[in-house]
């Protein structure tokens, strides 16, 4: 791992987001800043340091999430967390797809930290492996396809007289997830609904101990969730599902006690007058499609891969998103799932232990 370690312990005791383009951390409600944007060593005694175009390490002496609290992540650049101590997730660190607004026409679009966009209608959308935009022709637009992460693929669009927009292939990156990558992009449904944003991808490592766990009502978590696809108005195509992103967990103990680890797609957009899809869920269920009209597909979590939108006819369903990927690192016999813990998709690790 390249990257400094600041001297000062980072506390997010309130909701606030990161920025992965400048390294600025910045409290939602009262716009305080807890670390300045830029390279190096801020002045609050945390680094951040660019690793090529697409990922940036945030170097702390050690990391808490407090219960209850949530640390959005965006940007252009997957987030990786290096502590020369402990990481304590108490609270929620979210790299989901959909969830801080970017700019483009839909929040639904954005992807998270180094993920792909959802495209707009009749476009594809944007990743490592996005699906493809829905037909728009004279009385016979179609669905948008899911986006690709993992294996199998994102779901295509239901087919009209014309095939669907297929869903991205999937397989960014190996099980170790090396490299590290965000989601990809639902594609946009024919003259219809965009498509979701993939989720972002988030690494943390810690040198000393990692815990995710819950000490409050609010289970603690980590999260990469698609985006969903939205709806087609009568006649035209729904949106493919953001596919999720990538998990990595580095310590000398992995502890996920009685939370969530997630990385569960986003669904497909209803075509013809339906409604929008759903976003990756917070469990190991696949997220519904949108309904009525011509419903889109599933978005594939640990229960269940992603499914194709429905037709025949004028304005299709969109497809499913594809399945993330999760990877834990940890000693010898170090890592543990314990009291109820959901890992949604199942994880990949050097070492596990399940109790």
């Amino acid at each position: 791992m390249v990257g400094d370690l600041g001297p000062h312990d980072l506390v997010i005791a309130n909701d606030a987001t990161m920025d992965t383009g400048t390294g600025e951390i910045r409290e939602d409600a009262t716009s305080t800043v807890l670390r300045t944007a830029g390279t190096g060593i801020s002045a609050e005694g945390f680094a951040y340091t660019e690793l090529g175009t697409d990922r940036g390490v945030l170097g702390v002496r050690s990391l808490a999430i407090k219960t209850g609290v949530t640390l959005r992540v965006s940007g252009p650049r997957v987030l990786i967390v290096l502590a020369g101590g402990d990481i304590t997730i108490e609270g929620t660190l979210d790299a989901s797809g959909g969830i801080v607004p970017c700019g483009m026409g839909t929040l639904n679009q954005c992807g998270g930290p180094g993920g792909g966009s959802g495209g707009a209608q009749d476009a594809g959308g944007t990743g490592c492996s996005p699906g493809k935009s829905g037909f728009d022709g004279s009385g016979d637009e179609t669905g948008g396809g899911g986006g690709g992460y993992g294996n199998p693929a994102g779901g295509n669009g239901g087919t009209g007289n014309n095939p669907g927009g297929t869903g991205g292939t999937g397989n960014c990156s190996t099980t170790e997830l090396v490299p590290i990558v965000g989601g990809s992009g639902g594609g946009g449904g024919g003259a219809g609904g965009a498509g979701g944003g993939g989720g972002g991808a988030v690494q943390l490592t810690a040198l000393g101990h990692l815990f995710v766990h819950t000490t409050g009502t609010i289970l603690a978590s980590v999260r990469a969730n698609g985006a969903a696809g939205k709806a087609g108005t009568s006649g035209t195509g729904g949106g493919g599902g953001g596919s999720a992103g990538g998990i990595l967990l580095e310590g000398q103990t992995v502890v996920i006690d009685h939370a969530l680890l997630v990385a569960n797609a986003g669904s497909g957009g209803a075509g013809d007058g339906g409604t929008d899809g759903n976003p990756g869920r917070l469990d190991a269920t696949p997220a519904p499609g949108g309904t009525g009209g011509k419903p889109g597909g599933q978005g594939a979590a640990k229960n269940g891969a992603p499914t194709n939108g429905t037709g025949p006819g004028d304005g299709t369903g969109g497809g499913g998103g594809g399945i993330g990927r999760i990877f834990i690192n940890a000693g010898t016999g170090q890592y543990m799932v314990i009291n109820g813990a959901i890992v949604s998709p199942t994880e990949y690790s050097a070492t596990a232990q399940a109790m």
